[in-house]
């Protein structure tokens, strides 16, 4: 039985309902290509130009390269546009057709942003030692040789090194926490591609070069999305998004399928992969990154379709790492997945080893995994990593509500002032956090504040391919919420909308839902049966709000503010409106007073904490 159809707001976008099971396909030779022997491409290369040579070899230019057929997934990226026709801000159909959203120029970006981070390693480790990210020596050590167990390990070893570069050092991120995941998926990556050879789901005589070439795409898309979505306040995009959270819990899927005895083939697992770290390429298209930089909120919608063509001209073309590893069938799974990863399409299929239910497996897993991301984890970089963010938008919130837009210049320039001082953040970081500080403004707390309302779901699936999800209120959760006066649970609202299909819950007297298909429970801990422990971010947080001087500055804020709005709702019925305009212009003069007084308090502070309380007289 096929899934339920996709909610794209239109008719159900064309799917691939077949799958044809054949034995793997011996890579063939890519027409054009003339091979020559390693020893002649080297000798004569070009003294001028040595490292061309080594560029041919990692991408060699066919004269008339095959192209798969992918008319299917083309018409259903079309379909896709007349679905969501009027559905999302601006023309996404203009989008779709704009040049920069074409595969080969969004690939040349990644290329250029990681090439720019590891140039700038490598010149510095070549004085020190004689560690080279190039892969001159790497290529030449693995010439004519297939991925394989004693491969794989040259090849991991090689990706650990330029992840390290990327993510944790003074030349692109500095985040040992990114490093991490990183580096753990793509362990896992290579694993499950050696496994899925070995299942023979993928052919054995893929070079180990096209591995590396496969491996490193992977990271730098990873890297270029994480820098991306480091410059605005999207909810993250990054590396925390798809392998902290989305190819984690896709992962934990597949396990629970398995203990329920249905196999999850290797590449299966490895398509999961793939989906995830192609899904939201869209975010990161000049299309959807500069608008939503410049605070044009709404050029995200339709981001799918962008990252499904761009998937889908890489896999068309057979030189591409993608083309050459994953079958034509394999890659119209993983363009399904990406064209509708935000789905709550749900259906897991015990005891059925056909293809469809299969592929139906994977893509619930991938839907899942994208619409449960809405906690914590998922909030700004700006706010995440930085978290006096939270401080500041409080601030702003009062400067906002009282007409004071002086301060919020002001404080904007504390925002970007903090970052610049903050050590654990390398150059590149500050650059794209301070594009980030530059867009806050008086509302920014409206959409990320309510996200720390919980941490990572919990997932089981019962012996009927029902699945439960469990989620548990953050133990500040309702302490964040009130230093912004904001309701209780609003992103649990939005978290069941997205999963569940269901809205406007009543939270107080209900602790589970269930999905209108039946495929789903979400059971809720709130109240009196939240967390009691914090994590590190909460914890930090935590710190924050119970600071005594920002507590009394928020409590009574709060209380005037609540004046402020009575005596603008007397205005508006008032026959005398100047007397009632005058006392709330009474009012806004005392918030911004106390802001001022607290600010004041906070500068005497860091002056103390710099000199040390024995300098000062």
């Amino acid at each position: 039985m096929p899934l339920p159809s996709t909610e794209t707001g239109g008719s159900k976008p064309e799917q691939v309902t077949t799958i044809i099971k054949k034995q793997p396909e011996v890579a063939q030779k890519v027409p054009g290509v003339q091979e020559k022997p390693l020893i002649d491409v080297l000798v004569n290369r070009d003294p001028d130009d040595p490292d061309s040579a080594i560029q041919k070899l990692l991408n060699p230019t066919p004269e008339a390269g095959e192209k798969s057929d992918f008319t299917s997934q083309k018409k259903a990226e079309e379909q896709y546009l007349v679905d969501t026709q009027g559905k999302y801000k601006g023309e996404l159909d203009i989008r779709y057709a704009d040049p920069s959203t074409k595969a080969d120029y969004l690939q040349g970006q990644v290329t250029g942003y990681v090439e720019g981070v590891i140039g700038k390693a490598s010149e510095k480790k070549s004085q020190e030692d004689d560690v080279k990210f190039s892969h001159e020596d790497t290529l030449i050590e693995l010439s004519g040789q297939k991925f394989d167990q004693k491969t794989s390990g040259i090849v991991l070893a090689k990706a650990q090194e330029r992840i390290s570069v990327l993510f944790n050092s003074e030349y692109g991120s500095k985040s040992p926490e990114k490093q991490r995941m990183v580096a753990e998926q793509t362990k896992q990556y290579l694993e499950l591609f050696s496994k899925a050879q070995t299942e023979g789901s993928l052919s054995n005589d893929i070079s180990a070069g096209m591995v590396i070439r496969l491996v490193d795409e992977n990271i730098g898309k990873l890297a270029y999305q994480d820098r991306k979505a480091t410059e605005n306040w999207l909810g993250d995009h990054g590396v925390r998004h798809i392998v902290g959270h989305n190819i984690d819990v896709s992962m934990k899927l597949a396990d629970e399928l398995e203990r329920n005895g249905q196999k999850v083939s290797a590449v299966d697992r490895l398509m999961m992969h793939q989906i995830m770290i192609e899904h939201d390429m869209g975010y990161a298209t000049d299309v959807v990154s500069k608008p939503i930089n410049q605070g044009g909120f709404g050029a995200d919608g339709g981001h799918n379709v962008l990252a499904a063509k761009s998937f889908r001209e890489q896999a068309e073309d057979t030189t591409s790492p993608v083309g050459q590893v994953f079958s034509s069938e394999q890659a119209a799974i993983v363009h399904e997945g990406i064209l509708h990863h935000d789905s709550r399409a749900v259906k897991f299929n015990l005891g059925d080893e056909s293809p469809q239910a299969k592929k139906e497996n994977v893509l619930s897993a991938i839907h899942v995994a994208d619409n449960t991301h809405a906690f914590e984890k998922k909030l700004p970089e700006i706010l995440y990593n930085h978290p006096d963010t939270l401080r500041i938008m409080r601030l702003m919130k009062t400067a906002g509500e009282t007409g004071d837009d002086t301060s919020i210049v002001a404080l904007r320039g504390q925002l970007i002032s903090g970052i610049d001082k903050n050590s654990a953040f390398s150059d590149d970081d500050k650059t794209a956090l301070k594009l980030a500080a530059n867009m806050i403004s008086k509302g920014s707390y409206e959409r990320t504040v309510p996200r720390i309302c919980g941490n990572k779901p919990e997932f089981e699936i019962d012996n009927k391919g029902v699945l439960t999800i469990d989620v548990t209120e953050s133990a500040i959760h309702r302490e964040v919420v009130g230093v912004f006066a904001q309701g209780q649970n609003e992103q649990l609202q939005k978290f069941l909308g997205d999963i569940a299909g269901i809205k406007n819950v009543d939270l107080r007297n209900v602790d589970s839902v269930i999905s209108p298909e039946g495929t789903v429970v979400v059971k809720m801990r709130t109240g009196e049966g939240r967390d009691i422990e914090k994590t590190d971010y909460q914890m930090k947080i935590d710190e924050l709000i119970k600071d005594a001087d920002f507590s009394s500055f928020v409590i009574e804020d709060a209380d005037l503010a609540a004046d402020q709005a009575l005596l603008q709702k007397q205005a508006e019925s008032s026959q005398d409106k100047s007397v009632q305009l005058e006392k709330v212009e009474a009012v806004k003069k005392m918030r911004r007073l106390n802001m001022e007084v607290y600010q004041d308090s906070q500068k005497e502070r860091e002056r103390i904490s710099e000199k040390g309380p024995e300098q000062i007289v």
